[in-house]
């Protein structure tokens, strides 16, 4: 794929952003291939989202490749465990999949489990600014708290 090509696939992307926001994040990563200098900014323009939310999409798709993502779950789960290390990442979508839980539920989760090992925020994160990856404080989704049956399955 070309530069003009990346932009033609994000024009059509925009038109229709509702239910694939896998395809838009994996869009954003494909401009760092076609070599878009200034990827964020233009996909920013093209799809009508800021320069921040365009960096997260790109970070989010980085961290999670289609093989690492959980299938039943939309994109907002994996944004949530994103400020996980990857292991971890796996065990609260799992959980959060097990349990029936929303991603604000996981989130809330993650945090308390944070807070709990004197993690004091575990939603601060960094955008490297070479990659634009975000680089994650090291909250971990300890198992206490589940039953046997959840432990065995996440372990």
């Amino acid at each position: 794929m070309n530069l003009q090509e990346w932009t033609d696939q994000g024009h059509h992307l925009a038109k229709s952003t509702d239910g694939n926001t896998w395809a838009v994040a994996d869009w954003l990563l494909a401009g760092e291939r076609v070599g878009a200098d200034s990827k964020y900014k233009d996909a920013a323009k093209i799809l009508n989202f800021s320069v921040g939310t365009c960096r997260n999409y790109a970070s989010c798709a980085r961290k999670f490749p289609p093989t690492d993502r959980h299938k039943i779950l939309r994109f907002g789960y994996h944004l949530v465990a994103a400020c996980l290390p990857p292991e971890q990442a796996q065990k609260a979508l799992e959980w959060a999949a097990c349990n029936g839980k929303t991603a604000s539920q996981m989130r809330d989760e993650i945090w308390k489990r944070a807070i709990a090992q004197g993690v004091t925020d575990p939603t601060k994160t960094t955008v490297d600014k070479k990659t634009g990856e975000l680089k994650p404080a090291e909250p971990r989704f300890i198992l206490d708290g589940l039953d046997e049956f959840q432990r065995q399955y996440l372990e």
